[in-house]
């Protein structure tokens, strides 16, 4: 009976230190920085940035991390996210913004991001502008997009 005991004892110990053990990035947000723009010339400001790095390819040559960068809540009627590979300073591959379930897409071409900073010391700066279109309505409805900064930490 002792030694029945000890062993519920001795896995319950074990269960409550699994229990405590500290969270990885992806269930911890990394929080920090703005992003602001002009959306037809409305002022719009995010300020509770969530970024998300992810590892594509692990330990091969084609290995890169993936950072996804979201305004915070995602479940608001208005958001911003776009995506870019860390240290690529040439270009953020997708910009999508989220205004009263119009989901708003970059057009190559005639929208334009510049970064300053991607990477070092964990910060994403840069700016952008230009033209998004909705690909949910037809014929297609455009908006424009102008004095956009972003200065993330993360």
């Amino acid at each position: 009976m002792k030694k029945i005991f000890l062993l519920v004892v001795l896995t319950l110990t074990a269960f409550s230190f699994n229990s405590c053990s500290s969270s990885s990035d992806d269930t911890n947000p990394v929080i920090g920085g703005t992003i602001s723009f002009k959306v037809d010339g409305v002022q719009k400001t995010f300020d509770n940035i969530y970024v998300s790095e992810n590892v594509i390819n692990p330990g091969t040559a084609d290995e890169f991390t993936d950072l996804g960068v979201y305004s915070m809540p995602q479940n608001t009627s208005e958001h911003i996210e776009f995506f870019t590979e860390k240290n690529h300073m040439e270009d953020i591959v997708s910009v999508f913004y989220t205004a009263d379930g119009v989901q708003w897409t970059r057009l190559p071409g005639v929208f334009t991001v510049h970064l300053t900073s991607n990477g070092n010391n964990n910060k994403l700066v840069g700016t952008f502008a230009g033209q998004m279109g909705d690909d949910e309505i037809q014929p297609q409805n455009f908006i424009n997009i102008t004095e956009g900064t972003f200065n993330i930490q993360y």
